[in-house]
Parts: C-alpha cells; structure tokens; sequence
C-alpha cells in the first residue's frame, strides 16, 4: 500500500488524484461507480460523469467519462484502496477544488488542460476533448505532478 504522508519529515508526497488542499474540504461522498462490465475498476485520478440512466434516488450514480464527455469530476486518492469496483461507492473532486494530477507532456503555469485516457492531463488543445481546469504550478515533463484547479465549465475544445 502506498503511503501520502511522509512519516520521516512533514512533507506530503503527491498521489494521483489526491487534494493539495485537504483541511475541511467538501466534497461528494457518497458516488456509486457504474459499469455495464461488472469486473471493471476505477482508478484515482479518473474522470467521471453522471450515469445518465441512473434511477437511484438515494445517490448520484457516475460512470467513466469519455475524453469528449464534460466530466462531473474526478475520484479522489484513497490510502486504503487503490481502485473501485462497480457498485461501490466513492469519492469525488469537483469544480474549483485543487488536486494533483499527472502531467502528460510539459505544463506551464495557467494553462487549460485536457485529460487523455490513461488520465493524464495535457496542455495540447484537441478539437472535441473536454477541459478539465488550470495549472497551478509547472510540470517540466511527463509524468510530473501538477497542481490543478479543476473547471470543468470550460466544456469541450471546439
């Protein structure tokens, strides 16, 4: 299992998918994963939408989103569980909340970003591919982190 917080100094390491702002930050809970393929897994730092055919009245029901879907958000890091499987419930980021992400390429500070399907996040504006926020801080390569402030009221690329 792999740890965030470093026990031997007071620096936290970066996770896919983790909040860089934590302290009393609100977020959806309570999100059940959909899948019409009962042994697929949603990752951390995956993007998500609403399952549009949900007829839970208790929850939001979110599937795997697509590179050209606007996404609902992105699922949150969890020490405990690296992945989640259809019916369970999970948590998610949305708009205006901070979270670090994988860089795809190099990424400058202020630029838009787009996620790929590996759930990188690039700066290469793709015609139909959906925004997904703003760098925060720069990545000099990929596979770097970046601190991301998600929007996804940019919408999809045109």
């Amino acid at each position: 299992m792999s740890q965030a917080f470093n026990l031997t100094g007071t620096s936290i390491t970066p996770k896919k998918g983790q909040y860089a702002l934590l302290p009393n930050v609100p977020s959806e809970h309570n999100v059940e994963f959909y899948s019409a393929t009962a042994t697929d897994l949603l990752p951390a730092g995956a993007f998500v939408k609403l399952y549009a055919s949900s007829t839970n009245t208790d929850h939001p029901v979110a599937e795997v989103c697509a590179v050209t879907d606007v996404p609902y958000g992105m699922v949150v890091y969890d020490a405990f569980k690296s992945a989640y499987k259809v019916g369970e419930r999970f948590k998610i980021a949305k708009t205006g909340d901070e979270v670090w992400c994988v860089a795809e390429s190099a990424v400058d500070v202020g630029d838009k970003l787009q996620f790929t399907t590996d759930w990188t996040v690039d700066d290469t504006t793709t015609s139909t591919y959906a925004y997904v926020g703003v760098a925060l801080t720069k990545a000099a390569a990929k596979g770097d982190f970046v601190k991301v402030q998600l929007n996804f009221n940019f919408g999809v690329a045109s």
